[in-house]
């Protein structure tokens, strides 16, 4: 060893943080002097890059700079206008479908309703003459005539004030707990529930929320 070199050389483990940090540095400071290049472009220049191709083009491994957050940040959007755009696409595709569908069934259609209306004449006809004749069973299919359930149109107001004053028997009470009051009263320590008093309330726990990480983009 020569006199004078005190300090032991550098092992490769040693300098490749070093490395690390010089590597983004280095990216960092391209992007920025692009940044600015195309910041400083006259304004019409089409051969001047754009600020959405510099963010769009650079590798994302890791978050470690602002600027990988802006890159991130940016192919997203650009992921989500593609993914938009394709759905569009789509509907749009479906829609033209659902018209030729529409189109070449329109026959078919027609004459299905004709014929299922004439059989309905005929076995309106023969449910007069005999009630009892609900099903009509022949070999490729069967009729059939079902009575749908009466409807009833309430006046919610009108009747439960008739329901108070001439028939209380016919009243429903809901009981409930009101979480809200309780919610603003209630003291919770260790997942369990507690009034004003002390006094444990039985019925409920309380799960500690958790944190949860969102990512949107403008």
């Amino acid at each position: 060893m020569k006199a004078g070199n005190r300090n032991p050389p550098s092992s490769p483990a040693d300098s490749a943080p070093t490395r690390r940090v010089n590597q983004i540095s280095k990216e960092e400071c391209h992007m920025a002097v692009d940044y600015k290049r195309i910041l400083d472009a006259p304004t019409g220049n089409t051969q001047a890059p754009k600020v959405e191709d510099l963010f769009l083009k650079k590798p994302v491994e890791r978050i470690t700079t602002s600027m990988d957050i802006d890159c991130a940040l940016k192919q997203i959007q650009h992921r989500k206008s593609q993914i938009e755009a394709k759905e569009q696409e789509r509907d749009r595709l479906i829609e033209e479908i659902h018209l030729w569908l529409a189109e070449v069934t329109k026959e078919d259609r027609e004459e299905i309703d004709r014929l299922e209306g004439l059989l309905r004449e005929y076995h309106e006809c023969r449910l007069k003459e005999n009630p009892r004749e609900k099903t009509v069973k022949r070999p490729f299919g069967k009729l059939m005539a079902r009575k749908s359930p009466d409807k009833w149109d309430y006046r919610e107001d009108d009747l439960l004030r008739w329901m108070k004053e001439n028939r209380p028997d016919l009243v429903r009470v809901k009981e409930e707990p009101n979480k809200r009051n309780l919610k603003k009263k209630a003291q919770v320590k260790d997942g369990w529930v507690y009034t004003e008093d002390g006094e444990r309330v039985e019925g409920v726990m309380v799960t500690p929320g958790e944190i949860k990480f969102k990512v949107e983009v403008e």
